[in-house]
Protein backbone atom coordinates (compact mmCIF):
# COMPACT_ATOMS: atom_id res chain seq x y z
CA UNK A 1 0.00 0.00 0.00
CA UNK A 2 2.94 2.37 0.46
CA UNK A 3 4.27 1.94 -2.98
CA UNK A 4 1.38 2.01 -4.50
CA UNK A 5 0.77 5.33 -2.41
CA UNK A 6 4.17 6.62 -3.49
CA UNK A 7 3.38 5.69 -6.60
CA UNK A 8 -0.41 7.10 -6.67
CA UNK A 9 1.22 10.89 -5.50
CA UNK A 10 4.52 10.78 -7.81
CA UNK A 11 7.11 10.32 -5.14
CA UNK A 12 10.03 8.10 -6.36
CA UNK A 13 11.18 6.23 -3.18
CA UNK A 14 9.71 5.02 -0.21
CA UNK A 15 12.44 4.54 2.96
CA UNK A 16 12.31 0.71 4.11
CA UNK A 17 13.54 0.17 7.65
CA UNK A 18 14.31 -3.60 8.27
CA UNK A 19 11.72 -5.38 10.81
CA UNK A 20 13.29 -6.14 14.19
CA UNK A 21 13.80 -9.77 14.96
CA UNK A 22 12.09 -11.63 17.65
CA UNK A 23 14.50 -12.72 20.22
CA UNK A 24 16.37 -16.12 19.95
CA UNK A 25 16.26 -15.74 16.07
CA UNK A 26 20.06 -15.23 14.46
CA UNK A 27 21.09 -12.98 11.78
CA UNK A 28 21.32 -15.80 9.71
CA UNK A 29 17.97 -16.93 10.25
CA UNK A 30 16.23 -13.69 9.67
CA UNK A 31 18.68 -12.77 6.57
CA UNK A 32 16.27 -15.48 3.86
CA UNK A 33 13.05 -13.58 5.57
CA UNK A 34 14.42 -10.61 4.61
CA UNK A 35 15.25 -11.36 1.26
CA UNK A 36 12.10 -13.13 0.93
CA UNK A 37 9.61 -10.06 2.18
CA UNK A 38 11.83 -7.44 1.22
CA UNK A 39 11.94 -8.77 -2.30
CA UNK A 40 8.23 -8.94 -2.53
CA UNK A 41 8.27 -5.20 -2.03
CA UNK A 42 10.74 -4.71 -4.74
CA UNK A 43 9.12 -6.36 -7.08
CA UNK A 44 6.11 -4.54 -6.62
CA UNK A 45 8.25 -1.17 -6.44
CA UNK A 46 9.72 -2.12 -9.89
CA UNK A 47 6.25 -2.56 -11.88
CA UNK A 48 5.27 1.20 -9.80
CA UNK A 49 8.73 2.53 -10.75
CA UNK A 50 8.88 3.22 -7.47
CA UNK A 51 12.87 3.24 -5.98
CA UNK A 52 13.17 0.97 -2.38
CA UNK A 53 15.51 2.99 -0.24
CA UNK A 54 17.45 0.40 2.21
CA UNK A 55 17.74 2.03 5.30
CA UNK A 56 20.24 0.61 7.69
CA UNK A 57 19.73 1.20 11.94
CA UNK A 58 21.47 1.09 14.88
CA UNK A 59 21.43 -2.59 16.75
CA UNK A 60 18.94 -1.18 19.01
CA UNK A 61 16.46 -1.03 16.09
CA UNK A 62 17.93 -3.62 13.45
CA UNK A 63 20.05 -6.53 14.38
CA UNK A 64 19.63 -7.55 10.79
CA UNK A 65 20.42 -4.18 8.47
CA UNK A 66 22.52 -2.80 10.76
CA UNK A 67 25.48 -1.60 8.75
CA UNK A 68 26.37 -0.50 5.34
CA UNK A 69 27.79 -3.44 4.31
CA UNK A 70 24.64 -5.00 4.92
CA UNK A 71 22.69 -2.64 3.19
CA UNK A 72 25.28 -3.68 -0.05
CA UNK A 73 25.06 -7.38 0.65
CA UNK A 74 20.81 -7.23 1.01
CA UNK A 75 20.71 -5.16 -2.56
CA UNK A 76 23.17 -7.83 -4.35
CA UNK A 77 20.78 -10.64 -2.93
CA UNK A 78 17.57 -8.92 -3.81
CA UNK A 79 18.99 -8.53 -7.30
CA UNK A 80 16.14 -6.04 -8.13
CA UNK A 81 16.78 -2.40 -10.13
CA UNK A 82 14.82 -1.07 -7.23
CA UNK A 83 16.44 -1.56 -4.58
CA UNK A 84 19.06 0.81 -3.89
CA UNK A 85 20.56 2.83 -0.12
CA UNK A 86 20.35 5.50 1.87
CA UNK A 87 21.96 7.14 4.88
CA UNK A 88 20.49 8.39 7.74
CA UNK A 89 23.33 10.52 9.43
CA UNK A 90 21.45 9.39 12.82
CA UNK A 91 21.84 5.23 12.48
CA UNK A 92 25.62 6.23 10.49
CA UNK A 93 27.20 8.40 13.58
CA UNK A 94 26.24 5.05 16.06
CA UNK A 95 27.29 2.14 13.21
CA UNK A 96 30.18 4.14 10.67
CA UNK A 97 31.27 7.32 12.07
CA UNK A 98 32.90 8.03 9.30
CA UNK A 99 31.20 9.51 7.28
CA UNK A 100 32.87 10.10 3.93
CA UNK A 101 33.86 6.53 3.69
CA UNK A 102 30.68 5.80 4.12
CA UNK A 103 29.01 7.89 1.30
CA UNK A 104 32.53 6.76 -0.91
CA UNK A 105 31.21 2.73 -0.02
CA UNK A 106 27.60 2.64 -1.31
CA UNK A 107 28.31 5.95 -4.26
CA UNK A 108 26.76 3.57 -6.63
CA UNK A 109 23.67 2.88 -5.29
CA UNK A 110 23.19 6.30 -2.69
CA UNK A 111 19.36 7.22 -3.92
CA UNK A 112 18.17 9.38 -0.55
CA UNK A 113 20.20 10.89 2.46
CA UNK A 114 18.47 11.79 5.90
CA UNK A 115 20.63 14.66 7.37
CA UNK A 116 20.01 15.44 11.36
CA UNK A 117 22.35 16.35 13.88
CA UNK A 118 23.75 14.85 17.52
CA UNK A 119 22.64 16.29 20.52
CA UNK A 120 25.36 18.84 21.42
CA UNK A 121 27.10 16.37 23.73
CA UNK A 122 27.64 14.33 20.69
CA UNK A 123 24.52 11.85 21.93
CA UNK A 124 23.18 10.30 18.95
CA UNK A 125 20.30 11.53 18.38
CA UNK A 126 17.52 13.63 15.65
CA UNK A 127 18.72 17.05 16.31
CA UNK A 128 19.09 20.31 14.77
CA UNK A 129 21.70 20.73 11.86
CA UNK A 130 24.65 22.86 13.38
CA UNK A 131 23.73 22.09 17.26
CA UNK A 132 25.84 19.22 17.36
CA UNK A 133 29.37 17.27 16.24
CA UNK A 134 28.29 16.38 12.92
CA UNK A 135 30.83 17.73 9.87
CA UNK A 136 28.32 18.71 7.69
CA UNK A 137 30.77 20.42 5.32
CA UNK A 138 32.74 17.14 5.14
CA UNK A 139 29.67 15.09 4.16
CA UNK A 140 28.50 17.76 1.26
CA UNK A 141 31.61 18.06 -0.08
CA UNK A 142 31.96 14.24 -0.03
CA UNK A 143 28.43 13.74 -1.82
CA UNK A 144 29.95 16.67 -4.68
CA UNK A 145 32.89 14.46 -4.88
CA UNK A 146 31.15 11.19 -5.78
CA UNK A 147 28.51 12.96 -8.15
CA UNK A 148 25.39 12.81 -5.69
CA UNK A 149 22.66 14.92 -6.97
CA UNK A 150 19.72 12.74 -5.17
CA UNK A 151 17.00 13.69 -2.24
CA UNK A 152 18.45 14.66 0.85
CA UNK A 153 16.05 15.67 3.91
CA UNK A 154 16.71 16.84 7.17
CA UNK A 155 15.33 14.38 9.66
CA UNK A 156 14.30 15.76 13.39
CA UNK A 157 12.89 14.47 15.97
CA UNK A 158 10.92 17.30 17.58
CA UNK A 159 8.33 14.88 19.20
CA UNK A 160 10.45 13.87 22.34
CA UNK A 161 11.47 17.48 23.17
CA UNK A 162 9.03 20.44 23.98
CA UNK A 163 10.26 22.89 21.09
CA UNK A 164 9.11 24.76 18.20
CA UNK A 165 9.28 22.19 15.14
CA UNK A 166 9.18 24.85 12.67
CA UNK A 167 11.95 26.30 14.41
CA UNK A 168 14.14 23.67 14.49
CA UNK A 169 13.23 23.13 10.53
CA UNK A 170 14.32 26.94 9.62
CA UNK A 171 17.48 26.81 11.23
CA UNK A 172 18.71 23.14 10.00
CA UNK A 173 17.71 24.45 6.38
CA UNK A 174 19.62 27.78 6.78
CA UNK A 175 22.55 25.61 8.16
CA UNK A 176 22.64 23.08 5.03
CA UNK A 177 21.80 26.43 2.97
CA UNK A 178 24.78 27.71 4.33
CA UNK A 179 27.18 24.48 3.90
CA UNK A 180 26.10 23.99 0.53
CA UNK A 181 26.97 27.40 -0.42
CA UNK A 182 30.06 26.72 0.88
CA UNK A 183 30.65 23.67 -1.33
CA UNK A 184 29.46 25.28 -4.75
CA UNK A 185 26.67 22.68 -4.69
CA UNK A 186 23.75 25.36 -3.36
CA UNK A 187 21.18 25.69 -6.52
CA UNK A 188 18.49 27.60 -4.38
Amino acid sequence: KCIDLAAELGCPLINLISGAMPFGVTKEQAWPWHIDCIGRVCEHAEQANVTVALHTAPPNVSRVLTYLDDAIQLREDLNSPAAKIMIDTASQYVTEPNFADAIRKVADHLCYFHLCDTKPDGTPGHEPLGTGVIDFQNIVSTLKEVGYNQWMTVQLDAFVTPIDPDAWMISSYDHIKTVMQECGVWEG
